[in-house]
């Protein structure tokens, strides 16, 4: 089960800012002031450190430094995290999508599980949990056709279920 949650996503932020800022020979400590005019600019509200952006301000700023030719790392954001900023509460979220490799047959009812726990905000391993309930099989890529039919049908119920 992959989880993203906005402390994650600040903490990778700004290991990424505090590179960019070694990088381009700036010392936070030293060019504080002109480093907070920039931001200041940029979010068009006083700022007086780091800790009071927001994570889409602190993305703005790396998508800046790497529009100035630094190779950074730009973590993923997702959409909800844009507001937080350090001192919220913290927001977690579970990730429905993960790499598969099934076979050009089974795709179509692999992707309609992947849609339905996208629906109900399921991981991947409760769909697993089912192959491996039902069939004694731990991954649903490795279930058959006629498997996933009824894995697709016992997600189809619990999903009417929830929406009743």
């Amino acid at each position: 089960m992959a989880q993203q949650s906005t402390l994650r996503t600040y903490n990778q932020q700004n290991r990424t800012i505090h590179k960019a800022l070694q990088m381009s020979g700036m010392s936070y400590n030293e060019d504080k002031e002109e480093l907070m005019e920039l931001i200041n600019s940029m979010t068009r509200r006083k700022i007086d450190g780091l800790s009071a952006l927001t994570i889409g301000e602190r993305d703005k700023l790396i998508r800046h430094f790497q529009k100035r030719g630094l190779n950074l790392f730009k973590p993923f954001v997702n959409k909800e995290f844009m507001g937080w900023r350090k001192g919220d509460a913290e927001i977690k979220e579970i990730t429905t999508s993960r790499p598969l490799r099934v076979p050009e047959d089974r795709r179509r009812l692999v992707g309609k599980i992947g849609a339905v726990l996208a629906d109900l905000k399921l991981p991947w391993s409760y769909a697993d949990g089912i192959s491996t309930k039902m069939f004694n099989i731990n991954k649903v890529e490795w279930c058959s056709p006629q498997q996933l039919y009824k894995i697709v049908a016992a997600l189809a119920i619990y999903q009417r279920r929830q929406y009743a």
